[in-house]
């Protein structure tokens, strides 16, 4: 974050706001540090009206919302038709290692919005005690049928403990990333959002995620535009901080608690996430086979993501947490054929050969990852895995995947860190609709 003098600031302040200096040198002295940022969107179960805005102050300020219209407006003299108080905010975490790493106190903001109107762009600015953001955009879902984009990759933990080489500063190949997805949708206005496989930082203390979300604001576009991200839990996303900065808000079909839900992205496109990290069995399980269930028969499309692998490239097959995988799960995933499933954790790009009862078959299931936003690469060790064979493969590029969904195929493919094409390949729906 850009550090800018007392004296810029008060007069930055005094010519946008009207700040009288004496409520200013109040804010400084008794509510922390006056700025505001690390603005972001989360989508959750129903992205074609609902969506959550979040952001980070440096104060402990006492007026919170958003000013919200829906379509363009000026960046120069934006005119708002709606304000909305938080739904939800607080101190994050700080303790003796934050403090030691020098990260300044931090307050989370977050914002529910409900009744808006699908495939819309709302433009919006976050307010704090007097200070505002710039303005920004987002997209809702859609609500009609036609061929949509998402993008999907996870393991972006590259923090300042974490990664990094002489020549390349610790957050290089994650900022790297982020502008990757940034040029992505400039390219393509048709991708919505980011579907991320969790690990998002080395840990989800406030050290490491407030690196984290200084580096995604390297995502936002030109013009302002911000994706959202839906967002699963891994193994280094444990800590307090995860739930303070990524608030899912109340899940209705799924637990927020638990982090899993269903998320409807497009007309016969649902996407459901996992929590490998909360127990497998028991209600999450439940909740699983209650899904596709349901929805198996309305979707021509079920992409599932979740964060450990059931057919990792790098780590133990017979590890237990991933054979754990492979017994509760995808069992299910087997019987209602689920046409896609996204997995991190392995630091490695990968592609399987269709997967059904545990063998190759030509109707079975693609498992693809396995995490590379940032996080240094890891060598591929099951390279001779009957699963990685056949136009099954793994190797260490980092990467990100384009999902390209319509009512025909879907096109996906993993993208590198220079934009080049990395693995396309193509998935037809099992039962047309």
């Amino acid at each position: 974050m850009k550090k800018f003098s007392l004296t810029a600031l008060l007069i930055s302040l005094l010519l946008s706001t009207g700040c009288n200096f004496q409520r200013l040198q109040i804010q400084t002295e008794e509510y922390g540090e006056p700025w505001l940022g690390q603005v972001r969107i989360l989508w959750t179960e129903h992205p074609q009206s609902e969506a959550i805005v979040s952001w980070t102050t440096g104060m402990n300020s006492k007026e919170n919302y958003i000013e919200i219209a829906e379509g363009e407006i000026s960046r120069a003299v934006p005119h708002f038709s709606i304000r909305k108080e938080i739904s939800k905010g607080g101190k994050i975490t700080y303790g003796s290692l934050d403090a030691l790493e020098g990260v300044p106190l931090g307050y989370y903001r977050h914002v529910f919005l409900d009744d808006l109107l699908p495939g819309r762009r709302y433009s919006f600015r976050v307010c704090s005690d007097g200070f505002c953001s710039a303005v920004y955009y987002f997209l809702t879902a859609p609500a009609k049928e036609g061929t949509y984009s998402y993008l999907a990759g996870g393991d972006s933990r590259t923090a300042k403990d974490h990664g990094g080489t002489e020549d390349k500063v610790p957050h290089f190949f994650r900022q790297e990333m982020n502008r990757l997805v940034r040029d992505l949708v400039a390219e393509d206005p048709e991708i919505y959002a980011l579907i991320h496989g969790a690990d998002f930082a080395g840990t989800a203390q406030w050290r490491h995620l407030y690196y984290w979300l200084e580096d995604l604001q390297f995502m936002v576009g030109e013009e302002g535009r911000i994706l959202p991200l839906i967002v699963s839990q891994g193994n280094h996303d444990l800590d307090i901080g995860f739930y303070e900065n990524f608030w899912l808000g109340e899940i209705r079909e799924g637990s927020s608690e638990n982090v899993y839900y269903s998320t409807e992205l497009a007309p016969g496109f649902c996407l459901l996430t996992l929590n490998t990290e909360s127990v497998m069995a028991g209600n999450q399980k439940l909740w699983l086979e209650d899904q596709l269930k349901r929805k198996r028969p309305e979707n021509r499309w079920i992409f599932v993501n979740y964060h450990k692998p059931a057919f990792p490239a790098v780590k133990d097959f017979n590890r237990e947490d991933f054979v754990r995988v492979r017994q509760l799960w995808v069992p299910i995933f087997d019987k209602y054929l689920i046409d896609l499933a996204i997995e991190s954790d392995g630091h490695a790009l990968k592609k399987t050969l269709p997967i059904l009862e545990g063998k190759p078959s030509e109707q079975g299931i693609r498992y693809i990852g396995e995490g590379g936003l940032g996080v240094p690469q890891r060598k591929v060790m099951n390279k001779d895995i009957w699963y990685l064979q056949g136009e099954g493969f793994a190797r260490s590029q980092h990467h990100i995947w384009k999902l390209t969904v319509g009512p025909e195929s879907t096109f996906a493919q993993a993208l590198g860190i220079e934009k080049g094409v990395l693995h396309s390949f193509s998935l037809y729906p099992r039962k047309p609709q």
